[in-house]
C-alpha cells in the first residue's frame, strides 16, 4: 500500500521495517489445526429438551503487548508475570465458584492457552464423565482479530497517526466492517493462510461463529456440558455480541477485560444465550465473576453498563447465594469497598452507605434490581466517572 504526501511517496511496509529496526519481536511462527464438528444427529435418542450448558468466557491474562500496548494480532506474544497471575486469580475464583470444566477450547495463540493451562493448573481440573484431566483444545479460529499491516505497531505510533489520522486509526480499531490496509509476505509478522492478510471485527466474528456452532456447540449435546473457552478481546467481544444479540454499531463499544470469567447459560440445541433470573434492569445475559483481585479491571471496562458491574458486585456479595442480600451481606461488602484502594470504588461505597443511611428503614433483605437501582442512581447523582456514559479510554483491544 503506498500513501503519497506533498515531497515523496511513503510505502506502510517502509515504516514496518523501520519501526521493527532493533526491536524484539514476538514470535511469528505458529501451528495450525483444527477439530471436526461432531455431529448432533442421533445423540439425544429423544424428544426431550436436553439441559443448558454453561461456557464461561476468559480473556487471557495481560501480555506484553497490551501493557505496552500494541496491535498484537496474530503476534505470538507472551504473558506478563502480572497476566499469568490475573489467570490464576480467575481460576481462584471459578473454583471457589464449584465450576469443573468438561472442556477447555484456547486459541493457537501462547498467552490465550497458557491462560488456559494456568486456570487448569490451579483448579486441578477433571472432566466429570471420565475422570480424566482435561487438555485444551487448541484451534486458530478463536485467534485474535487480525490487524493487518498494523500488526506489531504501538496503537499511538505517530507516524501512522500522522498518514492516517486518528479518526481512521480509531476507524480500524472500533468500527465493525472496517479493515486495517493488509499485510504482504514481506511484512515481519507475516503468516502463510489459515492466517488472513486483514480482518475487520466483522470478518472475525464470522470465524468464531463458524466455530462455535460447528465444534463447540455439538459437544454440549447429549448431556448438560460446563465448558472453558480462553482466547482474546475480539474473539470474546464477537461471541457476547451474538449471544446478548447487540446490534453492529454497539460492538465496538464493548469492553472485555483481562481474566475475569464471565459466565452465560446456552441452549444447547441452539447455541444461543439462556435468560437467567435477573432483574429488569439487566441487558446482558451474561454474568462477571467479580472478585477483590478483578473488580478494578471490571471498574474499568464496563463504566458504560453500569447494571453488569452492579449485578457482578450482587453476586460476590451473595455468600449464601438465595438471590437476596440481607443487611448483614449488603454492610460487608459496602465496608469492603470502603477499604479499597481504588478512589471510585471507594467513593460509590460513601455515596451508596450515605443514601442508604438516610432511609427510615431498610428492608431485611435487598433484591437484585434494587441494588442495581440504587448503584446506578448514587453513581450518576454523585458523577462518579466509571457508571459515565463515555468509553473508557484505559481500554486495550
Amino acid at each position: 500500500m503506498m500513501i503519497r504526501g506533498n515531497k515523496k511517496a511513503v510505502t506502510i511496509h517502509h515504516i514496518v521495517q523501520q519501526y521493527h529496526r532493533g526491536r524484539g519481536r514476538a514470535s511469528p511462527t505458529i501451528t495450525y489445526g483444527f477439530r471436526r464438528a461432531s455431529s448432533t444427529i442421533g445423540k439425544c435418542g429423544s424428544t426431550k429438551t436436553p439441559p443448558p450448558s454453561t461456557v464461561v468466557l476468559l480473556r487471557h491474562g495481560q501480555s506484553l503487548w497490551n501493557k505496552i500496548p500494541t496491535f498484537s494480532g496474530w503476534c505470538d506474544v507472551p504473558l506478563t508475570d502480572l497476566g499469568i497471575e490475573q489467570a490464576r486469580c480467575a481460576a481462584r475464583v471459578m473454583k471457589k465458584k464449584g465450576f469443573n470444566f468438561d472442556a477447555v477450547y484456547v486459541s493457537q495463540l501462547r498467552r490465550a492457552y497458557e491462560s488456559g493451562e494456568a486456570v487448569l493448573e490451579v483448579m486441578g481440573n477433571t472432566a466429570k464423565a471420565s475422570s480424566k484431566p482435561v487438555k485444551p483444545v487448541k484451534a486458530w479460529e478463536l485467534n485474535e482479530r487480525h490487524y493487518g499491516e498494523l500488526q506489531g505497531f504501538s496503537k499511538v505510533n505517530p507516524e501512522l497517526v500522522s498518514i492516517y489520522g486518528e479518526e481512521q486509526m480509531r476507524a480500524w480499531r472500533r468500527e465493525m466492517k472496517e479493515r486495517p490496509p493488509p499485510m504482504n509476505e514481506a511484512h515481519p509478522y507475516y503468516q502463510p493462510p489459515p492466517a488472513p492478510l486483514t480482518e475487520s471485527l466483522y470478518d472475525c466474528q464470522k470465524r468464531v461463529l463458524r466455530y462455535w456452532h460447528g465444534t463447540i456447540v455439538p459437544e454440549m449435546l447429549p448431556q448438560e456440558r460446563t465448558i472453558l473457552i480462553a482466547a482474546h478481546a475480539n474473539t470474546i467481544r464477537s461471541l457476547i455480541a451474538y449471544l446478548d444479540e447487540v446490534p453492529d454499531e454497539e460492538v465496538p463499544h464493548i469492553h472485555i477485560p483481562n481474566s475475569v470469567p464471565c459466565i452465560y447459560k446456552i441452549d444447547s440445541t441452539t447455541g444461543k444465550a439462556i435468560e437467567q433470573d435477573f432483574s429488569p434492569l439487566s441487558k446482558s445475559k451474561g454474568n462477571w465473576l467479580l472478585s477483590a483481585e478483578n473488580q478494578e479491571r471490571l471498574v474499568e471496562n464496563l463504566g458504560v453498563d453500569s447494571e453488569s458491574f452492579a449485578r457482578s458486585a450482587f453476586a460476590a456479595w451473595d455468600v449464601d447465594e438465595d438471590g437476596l442480600l440481607s443487611k448483614e451481606e449488603l454492610m460487608t461488602g459496602l465496608f469492603k469497598w470502603k477499604r479499597d484502594p481504588n478512589p471510585a470504588i471507594n467513593a460509590l461505597a460513601g455515596k451508596l452507605l450515605e443514601e442508604w443511611n438516610k432511609e427510615e428503614e431498610v428492608a431485611d433483605t435487598i433484591t437484585l434490581e434494587r441494588f442495581q437501582s440504587s448503584a446506578i442512581a448514587g453513581s450518576r447523582k454523585h458523577n462518579l466517572p466509571f457508571f459515565e456514559d463515555e468509553l473508557p479510554t484505559s481500554t486495550v483491544a
